[in-house]
């Protein structure tokens, strides 16, 4: 089943402009109400559907395809060797860039702050944490043991498989 999924993303990605450059195009190019709709209509979906039926093969498939990318990009570089020639620090270190107009080293310390908190508030406020765990009682433990992991940079889950029915 894998192999069928990753071939027909490919096929997705691969055939994605010709489609958009069609007459098939004008399909997909929706006013903003429309996509106000539609992503309110998914977001309802995703909140009321298992975790198996909906979440579990978007991100299987997601996941290959960000990988897949990194390794291309990899090889990309490694192939090409391209010459960096952009300096380790820019005038913009004082400030005044182009995104962030104030000094680098507030927004650095926010940006690291931001990436710990949310690390451990995507475990305790998620919609999917609920359907990831048979009793209420089960998720502390499964909260502090990810926050630890990810404290210490580990990626393995601490969440049981969702069930899914035979």
């Amino acid at each position: 089943m894998s192999i069928i999924g990753i071939v027909l993303l490919f096929i997705a990605v691969a055939v994605g402009r010709v489609v958009a450059q069609s007459e098939l195009g004008e399909w997909f190019s929706l006013e903003r109400t429309t996509l106000v709709w539609l992503l309110a209509g998914y977001g309802f979906l995703a909140s009321v559907l298992p975790v198996w039926m909906l979440l579990v093969p978007r991100d299987y498939l997601s996941t290959f395809m960000k990988l897949g990318v990194v390794a291309l990009l990899a090889i990309g570089i490694i192939i090409m060797a391209p010459d960096m020639q952009m300096p380790r620090i820019t005038q913009f270190i004082h400030g005044g860039g182009p995104i962030i107009p104030g000094p680098i080293f507030p927004f650095l310390f926010i940006t690291i702050a931001c990436g710990a908190i949310s690390g451990f508030h995507s475990l305790i406020a998620s919609g999917t944490t609920p359907k990831m765990i048979a009793r209420e009682s089960q998720a502390m433990i499964r909260v502090r043991c990810h926050a630890v992991g990810k404290f210490r940079g580990s990626r393995r889950p601490h969440f049981r498989r969702p069930s899914h029915p035979r």
